[in-house]
């Protein structure tokens, strides 16, 4: 059953948080242990191993390929090539909008959001080998955040080769859309693997993943 959206990041077995913070889209948490993950399911690209997270999250579930590419800054090839980093998110700045599910920090000082806790996370980095949306080149090299408190965070490597929709994030690593529906991994062919089991884009190849690209551009007819 895929996990659901909402705006509400937190810790298990602590207080939840209710802040939306920067470098969102993708803020990983520390794991606790790594678990059995019994035979590899498909033995055309290595195995992911599953992490057992500290904490819970939830973002946008998107409802076709087309609709994520649309929302995505960027959709890139990527190989991850190290190193990984720790640094901390920190909470937004509020705005003048008054929906807590966007601006949950409405209402607060400067001082009081300073005083709010941030979320240690990680970031590994990976070159771009191929463009499919956005403004990135070949071979350019970029951090990218992992989803928050994800199960499966990406191993770094020079045999490793995903394809990740990402959002920019300003003076932070890019960040997956979320952290079930936005990352795969490619095989020899260019068939396309979805990290998360969750993720049921059924999104198959690269080719598929173009031609979802090229219809999100299409002007909405009137």
């Amino acid at each position: 059953m895929p996990r659901h959206p909402r705006t509400v990041l937190g810790w298990t077995a602590a207080a939840v948080l209710v802040v939306l913070l920067s470098g969102c889209g993708q803020s990983v948490v520390g794991a606790a242990a790594v678990l059995p993950t019994g035979p590899t399911a498909d033995a055309s690209v290595p195995e992911i191993p599953v992490v057992e997270p500290h904490c819970f999250a939830e973002y946008h579930w998107y409802s076709d390929a087309a609709e994520l590419v649309a929302d995505a800054d960027a959709v890139v090839r990527v190989t991850a090539v190290g190193p990984s980093r720790d640094y901390e998110i920190r909470p937004l700045p509020p705005t003048d909008n008054p929906n807590p599910a966007v601006n949950p920090q409405y209402g607060m000082s400067q001082e009081e959001i300073d005083k709010l806790p941030g979320i240690a996370a990680t970031a590994i980095t990976v070159r771009v080998t191929q463009v499919l949306k956005g403004d990135l080149a070949i071979g350019d090299t970029i951090e990218v955040n992992q989803g928050t408190c994800t199960d499966r965070p990406l191993p770094i490597g020079p045999d490793t080769d995903y394809v990740l929709a990402v959002s920019g994030q300003r003076g932070a690593p890019w960040g997956q859309l979320n952290e079930d529906q936005a990352a795969w991994q490619v095989d020899a062919t260019g068939g396309l693997h979805p990290v998360s089991p969750d993720n049921e884009l059924g999104v198959r190849t690269l080719d598929e993943l173009a031609a979802a690209v090229a219809a999100a551009r299409l002007p909405t007819r009137p």
